[in-house]
Formats: C-alpha cells, structure tokens, sequence
C-alpha cells in the first residue's frame, strides 16, 4: 500500500480482503489496482463497500477523486478482519445486514460506526489495536499515512521478539505434533487393553 501511495497510481481505491493475495512465500500481493475505468462503469454490491471509506460513499467518488486515505480506512478493516479472525464486520453477531451497515458508515455522526475488535490472541499488542482505529477515523485528516504506518508496525516488531511469521508456524506445527503425538500414545493403550479383553473372552 505505501509503495502504492508513493507510486504514480496515488492509491489503490479497491481495497479489501479479497484483493489481498498471499503467495506462497507468505507475501501479501494487491490486486485490482489502476483499473479505474472499469470500477467506475460497474455499480458494485452493497457487500463490497463494507471497506469503502466514509467519505467515499458520502461523495460517490471514482478512484481518481479519492486520497490514498481512504486506502487507510480500508487498510483498518482489513485488519480487524485479520486481528479477529473473522469477515469483516462479523455478520454472524450482528443484527444489521450489509446494506444497513453501509448506510450508518456513510451517516457518520459523533459516534461513527465500526466492527468491534475482540481478539483471543494474547500476543496482540493493543498500540497496534490503537493504530487500527486511527486508520478509520471519521476524518481522513486524522488517519495516519501509509508511510507512517509502516514506521508505526516495524516499531511495534522491533519491541517483539525477533521470530517471523516462519518461526510462529512452525511453533505451531510443533506444538500440533507434540500433542498428536499423545494422542497416538493414548489411543495405542486403549487399543492394547480392548485387545487383551478380546483375548480373555475368545
């Protein structure tokens, strides 16, 4: 996105989850960028202005009219998505629809709407909770740039450990074999004890 931003194309203007791609290499790729022309001949569904920013919707205004902070805006609900672990503002808890939600975000007012970030994961640094609630503040003025929230991220991973997203996955597949692997213990004994009932009774 900041590479983006700094870029001739200004912005993406189509951000969301689905134009997020991870390679295999755990590299997050954009797509859907520079195809202004295109986005602004189709009407798009109620679902996919879920990461439209405010001011957008207010304004029906085309990729070139927009400001990379709107990028940002988008950028925050990509990441309670992740932060989560669930769609963007979780309709399964809600009451609204998409169209309903659409409707309060472009109403804005005092207390603008937002998906609810509760995460189980003890690990999240809240400055970075913070940080996502900045990106979607309701004036695009007091979101951060893409610049800054890069230098905000890596600032928050230099407080961390040292381990990358690798070392994480492969805690988790350790961890995930250690615990298979009493399973298979346990069952093994069960098996044992049923075959020697077995061997008593015949």
């Amino acid at each position: 996105m900041d590479y983006l931003h700094k870029s001739f194309l200004r912005l993406h203007g189509n951000l969301r989850s689905a134009t997020c791609l991870v390679n295999d290499s755990w590299q997050v790729k954009l797509a859907e960028f520079g195809l202004d022309n295109l986005i602004e001949e189709q009407t798009p569904p109620k679902k996919r202005l879920l990461w439209v920013a405010p001011e957008v919707l207010r304004g029906s205004l085309t990729v070139s009219q927009m400001e990379p902070s709107a990028d940002v805006y988008s950028f925050a609900i990509i990441a309670s998505e992740i932060l989560t672990k669930k769609e963007a503002w979780d309709f399964l808890d809600r009451k609204e629809d998409s169209e309903e939600i659409v409707y309060m975000v472009k109403k804005g007012g005092a207390f603008p709407i937002r998906p609810e970030i509760v995460t189980d994961c003890p690990d999240v640094n809240p400055a970075l909770i913070t940080l996502v609630k900045d990106c979607w503040a309701e004036s695009p003025e007091d979101r951060p740039t893409s610049e800054n929230i890069c230098q905000q991220l890596k600032n928050m991973m230099s407080k961390k450990s040292k381990s990358n997203l690798m070392d994480h996955v492969f805690n988790m597949l350790e961890e995930y074999t250690s615990t298979l692997e009493v399973e298979v213990e346990e069952r093994t004994k069960e098996l044992t004890l049923e075959k020697k009932k077995a061997d008593i009774l015949l």
